[in-house]
């Protein structure tokens, strides 16, 4: 499988996730927030780092992981 294919796989893995964070974004400024809402962003927060990092490890490994490479997608995350 192509590179490009395997990192769409990972965004299509986020999306969830960050549909998740914009609607708790959303909500009502001035509603105080149920102490459910700081769980649910840290669990959607962790999901899609771990992608993002499962991504790059992905593309290191498909261009040799040069150090250009390696520091473009670091500073990223």
């Amino acid at each position: 499988m192509p590179i490009a294919d395997r990192i769409e796989d990972h965004q299509a893995r986020c999306l969830p996730h960050l549909l998740t964070l914009r609607m708790l974004a959303r909500d009502d400024a001035e509603a105080p927030f149920p102490w459910q809402v700081g769980a649910q962003v840290a669990e959607a927060t962790v999901a899609i780092l771990a992608e993002a990092e499962a991504a790059g490890r992905e593309v290191r490994a498909a261009t040799g992981g040069g150090p250009g490479t390696s520091i473009f997608l670091d500073v990223r995350l």
